[in-house]
């Protein structure tokens, strides 16, 4: 949160099952607890389908579907129009592997006017084209995936054998969202979100 007040555009990159989405919800939860903002919105970014779907969507509930001929395009420029001049929103694009989906949908930064984009992407070129500050999930440790596994597993610890959760967490590549999925699939899960 401190980031983004401070920047108004973040972008949290890294390798897939880091957890940036994750991140981004958690972020969202303590931006609707803070009272900061007036809208949210969550767009995934992840294909032109997606984002236009999701920009379509964003238009319908700001009532700003003047004509229902309106091409893409056209609904694109109403939106940003109105994102420019609205305060207290925070939009979070989901997903970004193509910045040309977006770097032609970033509203004008002032006010309280606030963007989070998640990619797998490290690329420099990305936090350039939309003059974002970036912060990079690194993997975790072994010693981090124990820890969580521990953490979000029903299991009882004391009959759970550490070297095997080490090899489990090992091979899930220490990665947040396959070690969760795995206690999923199994059933050995305590609810997580």
């Amino acid at each position: 949160m401190a980031k983004l007040a401070e920047h108004r555009r973040v972008v949290i990159s890294g390798l897939p099952g880091t957890g940036k989405s994750e991140l981004a919800c958690q972020i969202l939860d303590k931006a609707r607890d803070s009272g900061t903002y007036k809208g949210f919105f969550w767009l995934s970014a992840a294909s032109e389908a997606n984002i236009q779907a999701g920009i379509y969507e964003m238009a319908r509930e700001l009532k700003l579907l003047a004509d229902s001929h309106m091409d893409t395009e056209n609904i694109r420029r109403v939106v940003l129009n109105e994102l420019s001049k609205q305060d207290h929103w925070l939009m979070i694009l989901d997903n970004v592997d193509d910045i040309d989906l977006i770097k032609d949908f970033m509203p004008s930064r002032r006010g309280i006017r606030h963007v989070l984009i998640t990619t797998r992407y490290r690329d420099a070129h990305l936090q350039q084209a939309i003059n974002g500050n970036s912060v990079e999930l690194i993997d975790m440790t072994q010693d981090e995936a124990t820890l969580l596994f521990k953490e979000y597993s029903d299991e009882n610890q004391e009959n759970t054998d550490g070297n095997e959760i080490s090899s489990l967490v090992e091979m899930l590549g220490f990665l947040p969202l396959a070690i969760i999925q795995q206690l999923h699939i199994y059933g050995k899960v305590r609810e997580v979100f």
